[in-house]
């Protein structure tokens, strides 16, 4: 995730996909996903459950500059393709016991 933003009451994520679009493959089968952010220490944290669909750089330049940024950080170019993650439902989670 190289970018967010809050749009109405909503979160919405942003990302890139390489050269394998792992993201774009998964996505001809299934739009919903669902990730964990989780603080390592204590492994307690959310899980964010969302659609993910592809946006075009210039519905969101922002966005798109950002991932950019993060993908050139990582040393892997620009993303061949770029997502939008529209997180519908937010729980915390936590270890039990």
């Amino acid at each position: 995730i190289f970018h967010h933003e809050v749009e109405g009451d909503r979160l919405a994520l942003y990302h890139g996909d390489g050269l394998a679009l792992k993201t774009y493959m998964n996505l001809k089968a299934n739009r919903h996903e669902t990730r964990l952010v989780l603080d390592l220490d204590g492994f307690s944290g959310f899980v964010l459950q969302g659609v993910v669909e592809e946006f075009a750089p210039h519905q969101h330049p922002e966005a798109y500059e950002r991932t950019c940024q993060g993908f050139a950080a990582g040393g892997w170019g620009k993303p061949s393709r770029v997502f939008r993650s529209q997180i519908q439902s937010i729980a915390r989670i936590a270890p039990v016991g």
